[in-house]
């Protein structure tokens, strides 16, 4: 999918996420019902970076919080802390 293949080119890993099709204008046609919402994907959290334009964005399965956005996060693309994000659930 394009937002896949946005974050291998900006560097994230994504060796280890299976069926993720998260753009809405993705023409693939598949209604399979793959991807985060099939997945139990409710409730999950969406963090997005807002200083200076970074919007680096990350999709936090429900229940894995602490470990992926905990309080000594910090952006891995600009570095600013936790405060500079919003936030909200799927």
């Amino acid at each position: 999918a394009l937002l896949k293949k946005k974050m291998e080119e900006e560097g994230t890993d994504v060796s280890d996420i299976d069926n993720f099709d998260l753009d809405k204008d993705d023409k693939a046609g598949d209604s399979s019902g793959a991807g985060p919402s099939a997945a139990g994907g409710s409730g999950s959290l969406i963090a997005e970076c807002k200083k200076d334009g970074c919007g680096h964005t990350m999709f936090i399965a429900k229940g894995r919080e602490d470990k992926f956005f905990g309080d000594g996060f910090t952006c891995p693309s600009c570095g600013c802390g936790k405060d500079e994000f919003e936030t909200r659930t799927s």
